[in-house]
């Protein structure tokens, strides 16, 4: 027992070496990042003109998290509202997203204290605790409450995580009882009734059709 405990003592230095580490990380900003990588899904890349079931999108200006004297606080910016996924680009022929997040556990406002000039009316912000913050300019207070309205509606009806999978392979329907789907795209199952026959009944784009289980998994890690 002795020699275990001289051992304990003798690494107290990595221990505590090691634990500084761990609070350094968790309270910088990459913090946010690793969040997002435990908890969700990664988005792939994706051309801003690719994307389907967009429920708004528009320019917009977002505000730099980083910027300096010598750079732009505000950027314009395509923002394209896909299902539960945010996506900017620095335009809409972009052919892949300069960024991307689920806003799932996010809630949108208005938030005219983030600028002082004419454009203040206009300006509403993503949050959601522990997560990066969000802070966009839209061309209007008009546009701006309608990106704020759509994103809540949106969040509303998507508060049942557990019941969206994500679709691992392409899948083609050999019977018209089957749905047919992409990699990649989210369905949303509204029955494991014939899971024992390695089926589910799944719902995507308004259609509805049995789904072979093996190809979903989980789209959110609750």
């Amino acid at each position: 027992s002795y020699g275990i405990v001289s051992q304990f003592i003798s690494e107290l230095p990595q221990l505590y070496l090691f634990l500084s580490l761990l609070l350094k990380l968790i309270s910088s900003p990459w913090h946010l990042i690793f969040f997002d990588l435990l908890f969700f899904e990664e988005i792939p890349l994706v051309a801003a003109q690719d994307l389907s079931n967009i429920l708004k999108q528009g320019y917009v200006e977002k505000k730099r998290r980083d910027h300096s004297f010598f750079s732009m606080e505000w950027q314009k910016r395509w923002c394209v509202l896909n299902n539960t996924i945010f996506y900017y680009f620095g335009s809409e022929k972009d052919k892949q997203q300069k960024g991307s997040f689920y806003i799932n556990g996010y809630s949108a406002e208005l938030v005219p204290s983030l600028r002082k000039d004419s454009k203040k009316n206009s300006c509403f912000e993503l949050s959601a605790p522990g997560r990066r913050s969000y802070q966009f300019t839209a061309s209007s207070p008009h546009e701006a409450r309608e990106w704020v309205d759509q994103i809540n509606f949106v969040l509303k009806g998507t508060s049942d995580y557990a019941n969206y999978y994500q679709c691992l392979w392409d899948c083609e329907a050999d019977g018209p009882d089957e749905l047919a789907f992409q990699r990649g795209d989210v369905i949303y199952i509204l029955s494991k009734e014939y899971n024992i026959h390695g089926w589910w009944i799944g719902e995507l784009d308004g259609a509805i059709g049995i789904v072979p289980k093996e190809f979903l998994h989980p789209a959110y890690i609750l």
